[in-house]
């Protein structure tokens, strides 16, 4: 039986760095460590999550470098990454809808 897929917000992972280590945040990511769960990323998010950790005021959360490599090795590691399909936009012109 796989574990199951999860997606996380990306304050979730802040959370897991920054707050509590035995808290529900980090309890969802060490489960992802351990492959109690499987992580369902995008490009999209990866961005995210830097453009997140980036900010001033997230940065000064990071209470443990540590802790925020080993989450991040483990995100990149054990999460699955996938590429949502862009479905192509419908036409709308006149000349489709007579067609």
């Amino acid at each position: 039986m796989n574990p199951p897929l999860i997606v996380v917000d990306s304050m979730i992972v802040v959370s897991g760095v920054s707050g509590n280590p035995d808290g529900p945040s980090a309890a969802a990511l060490d489960a992802v460590a351990t492959g109690e769960a499987r992580l369902a990323m995008s490009d999209a998010q990866l961005s995210e999550l830097v453009r997140v950790f980036g900010y001033p005021e997230i940065e000064d959360l990071t209470k443990s470098t540590v802790r925020a490599f080993e989450i991040g090795l483990n995100v990149g590691y054990m999460g699955i990454m996938y590429h949502p399909r862009r479905r192509p936009t419908p036409c709308t012109s006149s000349s489709a809808a007579s067609g």
